[in-house]
């Protein structure tokens, strides 16, 4: 039985409608009336594209200088975003410039401290790396929260000076994502901070009272010691884990199960558990639908996935896989397909539904009181809504 899912942008708004009128013809009045409310609707759909700014995303520090071993805060900023439901990021910074402080200790690695602009519901990636110099951070709202519009603070952090010198904070791999996962075009502003020697202190001599002259000690003659040849096993060397799992999470046009020529990738959140352990894994899609797990061990591995899409859908494969990874290989083709569904307004009670039948895998509505009863391919999934509300979906 396929399962229908509706995003978190489902919404019921009232109408007065309880049926379809099929004979009413609306009159001249009306017709002009339409005809005036749709010549007004595009001159402020263009007043709007007119205005509408891009976002940007900026990166800024407290102090623009500081000093070996002194701190200051850097910040992560959007700025004029519309519909923001997610990001992911990287910046670039020098390793041996400054070095970032961990946010929060509960957690491993070197992390930042999550604004509050977003519900960090699900947070894919946030981490600091003072080895090479880089800086990942990913996260996204979940249903039912809505998209956010404005500017504020993605993320910050408190860093220190290591060395003399100016590093620049790069900002790169930059995607701010709607609910529907399209991504919104972003300008990029990076910064740089010099940090300034502090200066060794010089050494104070303490002067000597009364006359006459010091006589040293006599330096000690070093004893030398035998030492024995080490007998002892060296430690064995770590194996590091080189499995992988990938596959393409798409839009199965034609709802055979099958990814082939012609249907677009989709952005989803992936997420991978090791079963029979408490370590998991999570990653979005990429614009063409791919996503990639590596250095994984070898094991018994669950993985689901959420669309971030904006209208209702099934799933035409499974929406969940298990599977087996031996150690040192790798599984592709671990693909899920989904299809979103039609929009449809429903008046109710009257019968509204698409040509064809439930027998060619066309979707029926079958209104009734209280209920609406979903058909696809036979197998059927039920919701509730009140008489004479629109679905929009």
């Amino acid at each position: 039985m396929p399962q229908i899912f509706l995003p978190q942008s489902f919404s019921l708004s009232a109408i007065n409608h309880l049926s379809i009128r099929r004979h009413h013809r609306p009159g001249k009045i009306a017709l002009a009336v339409i005809l005036l409310l749709s010549a007004f609707s595009f001159l402020l759909n263009q007043t709007f594209a007119a205005t509408e700014q891009t976002a940007s995303l900026r990166c800024r520090l407290l102090q623009t200088s500081i000093e070996t071993d002194q701190e200051t805060t850097f910040i992560l900023d959007v700025l004029e975003v519309s519909n923001l439901y997610g990001y992911e990021l990287s910046v670039k910074f020098n390793a041996g410039r400054i070095h970032f402080q961990d946010a929060d200790s509960a957690k491993a690695g070197v992390n930042l401290e999550i604004g509050n602009f977003l519900s960090p519901d699900f947070v894919v990636v946030n981490t600091a790396d003072n080895s090479t110099g880089k800086v990942e951070l990913a996260l996204t709202q979940l249903s039912p929260r809505t998209a956010i519009s404005g500017t504020g603070e993605l993320a910050r952090a408190t860093i220190t000076g290591i060395s003399a010198g100016v590093t620049d904070f790069t900002l790169s791999s930059v995607v701010l994502s709607d609910p529907t996962g399209k991504a919104i075009p972003v300008q990029l502003q990076n910064c740089n901070l010099e940090v300034i020697d502090g200066g060794t202190p010089t050494p104070t001599t303490t002067p000597t009272t009364g006359q006459g002259t010091a006589t040293p000690s006599p330096t000690p003659s070093p004893v030398h010691t035998t030492t024995p040849d080490a007998t002892g096993t060296p430690s064995p060397t770590p194996t590091v884990a080189t499995g992988s799992i990938s596959g393409v999470v798409f839009e199965d046009i034609n709802q055979n199960g099958i990814h082939e020529p012609g249907e677009p990738g989709l952005r989803a959140l992936v997420k991978l558990y090791l079963l029979d352990s408490d370590r998991q894994w999570a990653t979005l899609s990429n614009k063409d639908g791919d996503y990639l797990f590596n250095r994984l061990p070898g094991g018994e591995y669950f993985i689901e996935i959420t669309p971030l899409i904006n209208t209702p859908y099934i799933f035409t494969t499974s929406a969940e896989i298990s599977l087996n990874l031996l150690d040192g290989t790798g599984v592709s083709g671990v693909n899920f397909g989904i299809k979103p569904l039609t929009t449809w307004v429903i008046y109710l009670p009257a019968l509204v539904f698409p040509a064809g039948d439930s027998s060619q895998g066309r979707i029926i509505y079958l209104p009734s009181l209280f209920q609406v009863t979903v058909i696809e391919r036979k197998s059927i999934q039920f919701f509730t809504a009140p008489v004479g509300e629109e679905y929009d979906k």
